[in-house]
């Protein structure tokens, strides 16, 4: 049985070849996908799928090393933990693809460096650390990686994985991924979602106790209701429903027809894999939020999107945004085939963003472009997408997420809330262990503007908040914290006169990271 894996890669395109050019440029031609098969034929896509910009916590991996560029999917399940496919790590370039064990005694390929990942409604995010699961071998089991990012990721909720069961052969689920689209174009980049139901795998593909498989069976039918994986949707997500909601239960990982028909496909099977996850999560897993944003498509923030095609003849798209009063975020951000090269400009008010007039550029010629603003000014904001080099497809996701808003009251305090700056400021927080205790923090002022937190015994402090009068040189109150804990934390801080709720969560394993938002309250006086 000759595997092919889902791994997309473009090796020999160098990051020159890739800059901005100012005459027109040639689009290179693709080279075999960095897999075990290298003389595989890049055909299909979430074949049979739809482009999308759902899925929040579906994300895009992007390899980066000497020799090029190696791309694949994966999934938030943490608010620093991104879990993809061990192959995604442990192929080398020569595209030998080394087992878990191999892996891990290898420095170069578990280094973060050069692992960048980027989320539509977020941006982009660093990797500081990456675990590879002992027991993956490509085809057996365990096809399992996870990237811890350096930074928390805010305003996305992480997906749930499966600890229900194992799903049965016959059950509907979506797979989603930033793969191919087909023929001989590499324009990896692009998320796409289709749906699938899982079979039993083939005897001679991969055992059926480690694996969830499907069968690739119909390219011309109705899209999206017959769908498989291709190279760079290697990492992305199956997910199911058993009634409680969408979890993830499969990783990409394989096939055997490279995903044209008849090609079985197979995932690993992340139920059977739990343990390892949750361990290599170190804790970072059942959060339904992270950080001081709502999460988006929920209440509190609008999405808007665009896509389309970038030429030639067509080098750009304009979108106008109208951003409310009261909005505290805004984030664009564009993501384009691989084989392209698309700038992304922001301008407020009527006047059409430029080259050279933004109040945000991003021109990066190897990542998507993302562009974040803090409380924007309310209005009309001009976005566009401008083609720099290539032909090729685009996906442009603008987040606005507003202010959560509670009844305006009276701080009153008690022995699970402060009352700070004047008594205009609430503080509280709740605290969670790592096997599910949870609790109330008891809160100590110690000042007007600051106070502790403890959890467990009044004579252990947990953590320190302050809240700022920085009106005469910001016309925003701060927010800073820093801790002496790892257990997972949620800090809620309420201006009780505007009635605003800001929310801050620290991961389950994770030392308390310094809080100092400068930004948290635009509400002066």
């Amino acid at each position: 049985m000759r595997f092919i894996a889902k791994l997309g890669s473009l090796l020999a395109l160098s990051t020159s070849m890739l800059a901005p050019m100012a005459a027109e440029a040639q689009a290179p031609s693709p080279t075999p996908a960095r897999t075990q098969a290298r003389d595989a034929a890049l055909e299909g896509r979430i074949a049979n799928g739809l482009n999308t910009q759902q899925y929040p916590s579906v994300g895009y991996l992007l390899l980066i090393g000497s020799r090029g560029i190696a791309y694949c999917s994966g999934t938030l399940i943490g608010c620093r933990t991104f879990l993809t496919a061990a192959h995604c790590v442990c192929t080398e370039d020569s595209g030998n693809t080394l087992n878990g064990a191999a892996c891990l005694k290898r420095a170069d390929l578990l280094d973060p460096a050069g692992k960048v990942v980027f989320l539509q409604n977020a941006g982009l995010f660093e990797t500081a650390s990456v675990a590879v699961n002992p027991d993956f071998e490509f085809g057996v089991g365990g096809d399992l990686a996870i990237l811890k990012l350096a930074t928390l990721v805010t305003g996305v909720a992480p997906s749930a994985i499966d600890t229900t069961g194992r799903p049965p052969a016959g059950t509907s689920g979506t797979i989603a991924g930033f793969g191919l689209s087909g023929g001989n174009s590499f324009d990896v980049g692009i998320k796409r979602a289709g749906n699938v139901v899982t079979a039993t795998c083939p005897a001679d593909l991969v055992p059926n106790n480690t694996h969830l498989c499907w069968v690739f069976k119909n390219p011309v039918g109705p899209r999206g209701l017959d769908s498989d994986t291709c190279e760079g949707d290697s990492g992305g997500p199956l997910f199911v429903n058993f009634g409680q909601g969408p979890v993830l239960a499969g990783v990409t990982s394989g096939g055997d027809t490279n995903c044209v028909p008849t090609d079985n496909s197979f995932d690993t099977d992340v139920f059977v894999h739990r343990a390892w996850v949750t361990g290599a999560a170190a804790g970072d897993l059942g959060s339904v939020s992270c950080g001081g944003l709502p999460t988006a498509g929920a209440s509190g923030t609008t999405v808007v999107q665009a896509s389309g095609t970038l030429t030639a003849s067509t080098p750009r798209r304009r979108v106008t945004l109208d951003v409310p009063p009261g909005t505290d975020r805004l984030r664009v951000t564009l993501n384009n085939s691989a084989d392209s090269d698309f700038d992304l400009y922001l301008k407020r008010g009527t006047t059409p963003a430029t080259l050279t007039n933004s109040d945000c550029k991003s021109e990066d010629p190897d990542l998507p472009d993302t562009c974040d603003i803090v409380s924007p000014t309310a209005g009309a904001w001009n976005l566009l997408a401008l083609r720099a080099n290539g032909n090729g497809d685009f996906q442009m996701t603008a987040t606005l997420y507003s202010a959560r808003l509670v009844p305006p009251g009276p701080c009153v305090p008690s022995a699970t809330a402060m009352c700070l700056a004047g008594g205009r400021f609430k503080v509280e927080a709740t605290w969670r262990t790592p096997d599910g205790v949870t609790g109330a923090a008891h809160t100590v002022p110690l000042t007007d503007n600051s106070g502790y937190l403890w959890f467990f015994s009044p004579g252990n402090a947990e953590a320190i908040v302050k809240v700022l009068n920085a009106c005469s040189i910001s016309n925003r109150f701060w927010v800073f914290a820093g801790g002496l804990t790892n257990v997972e934390t949620m800090t809620m801080v309420t201006d009780t006169q505007a009635g605003i709720l800001r929310t801050y969560t620290n991961p389950q394993g994770t030392a308390f990271a310094p809080l100092q938002d400068t930004s948290a309250f635009a509400t002066c006086p």
